[in-house]
């Protein structure tokens, strides 16, 4: 199988005629192919005289590749066993990572995590004309996260429930936030409002009585 060029070097008398040989020699149309001006010697007046230059003429990535290429080359970097499965459902890209070394992948508390899935979904958005949403996970780490996150909204719940008082949970950034919304939406005795601003914001599980009754 002929290997798939993903730039290339051409001349013209202007960058639209370099451009469009770039795009022919790579066998795409000219809209899918960006461009670097490597040189450009003469001049032209008024549609006169001689002029030539040269461009590096590239393939333009999907959405896709740029993430899947972008967080491949910079796991390796970390850990040269891992393993990256990537999922895409509209506009949702899964990205699962697991190695040898996913304690560095991972950080303190899942600091690393969250500073790869927030610059990844940046590269996303970058190239994508719709608003990506990115959900990167390394050996599991943050869905066990998360699911201790629900059981501890739901004890929390309990314990509001029998104190027949509010509480107020410990600060969280927007995406725990939601898990606690989320894993309290059908208690019937409870519900929850996020209140403070960041980083401060946190949950707090209200009690409903007798007289202030949640609607189902």
């Amino acid at each position: 199988m002929a290997e798939i060029k993903e730039d290339v070097i051409v001349s013209g008398s202007n960058v639209e005629e370099a451009v469009a040989k770039g795009a022919a020699k790579l066998g795409v149309d000219p809209n899918e192919v960006s461009y670097e001006l490597i040189s450009k010697k003469g001049r032209k007046i008024l549609g006169f005289g001689n002029q030539k230059v040269d461009v590096k003429v590239f393939r333009k990535k999907s959405v896709d590749e740029r993430v899947k290429e972008f967080v491949k080359n910079v796991v390796k970097k970390f850990d040269s066993s891992t393993v990256v499965e990537y999922k895409r459902e509209e506009n949702l890209i899964t990205v699962n990572v697991s190695g040898d070394e996913s304690a560095i992948l991972i950080g303190r508390h899942g600091t690393t995590l969250e500073a790869l899935q927030f610059i990844t979904e940046i590269v996303a958005n970058r190239a994508s004309e719709e608003k990506i949403k990115l959900y990167l996970d390394v050996d599991g780490y943050k869905k066990r996260q998360d699911e201790k996150l629900e059981d501890f909204a739901r004890s929390m719940a309990k314990k509001a429930i029998m104190e027949k008082r509010d509480i107020a949970l410990r600060p969280m950034v927007a995406r725990e936030r939601k898990i606690v919304h989320n894993a309290l939406a059908n208690d019937s005795q409870v519900s929850t409002e996020s209140l403070g601003e960041e980083p401060d914001r946190r949950v707090i599980i209200r009690v409903f009585n007798k007289f202030n009754q949640k609607k189902r």
